[in-house]
């Protein structure tokens, strides 16, 4: 049962992407300091659990102070790590994709270009977990494959109006 239950975890992360990308894709074009301010939003949310789950618990239980590395908590601090809690994994994506929205917002009108290249760094995501090829610390892999979703709504919400249906 258990298998199971991890599956459908995934099918929620895919329908979070998804929707990730249709709610940027629909709230229109934005400066690039609208992407920034929810970055800096989000890691206010991020760093009080951060604090409360991590830090004092974590010198409390003991956990911490056995094997404290500098490096590791700086990288889970700011998500790219998720070595002290796995749930946590999707930071280091969803920091990466809301970066990556101006880029969308340029090609906005190109879908076939922007679902070509979504298409290309999937397929070398799915090589790169076939050799075991990955950074130490951004998961190019992780971030490859999880991609495709987020663009897909992304273009999906572009279609919300119809009127960029003939660029199709």
């Amino acid at each position: 049962i258990e298998g199971a239950v991890g599956t459908f975890g995934k099918i929620c992360v895919s329908i979070f992407f998804f929707m990730l990308g249709y709610g940027f894709s629909v709230s229109g074009v934005k400066p690039i300091r609208y992407y920034i301010h929810k970055i800096a939003v989000f890691y206010v949310s991020f760093w009080l659990v951060f604090t409360v789950f991590i830090v004092i618990l974590g010198f409390v239980f003991g956990f911490l102070k056995e094997s404290f590395d500098l490096n590791e908590f700086s990288l889970n601090l700011v998500g790219v790590s998720d070595s002290y809690n796995g749930e946590w994994w999707f930071i280091e994506p969803y920091i990466i994709f809301v970066l990556c929205m101006p880029l969308c917002n340029l090609i906005r009108k190109k879908p076939l270009i922007m679902l070509g290249i979504s298409s290309t760094l999937f397929i070398i995501s799915l090589f790169m977990g076939w050799l075991k090829i990955d950074s130490s610390v951004i998961s190019i892999s992780g971030l490859f494959f999880w991609q495709p979703i987020f663009i897909v709504g992304y273009v999906f919400g572009s279609y919300k109006d119809n009127e960029n249906v003939r660029c199709l």
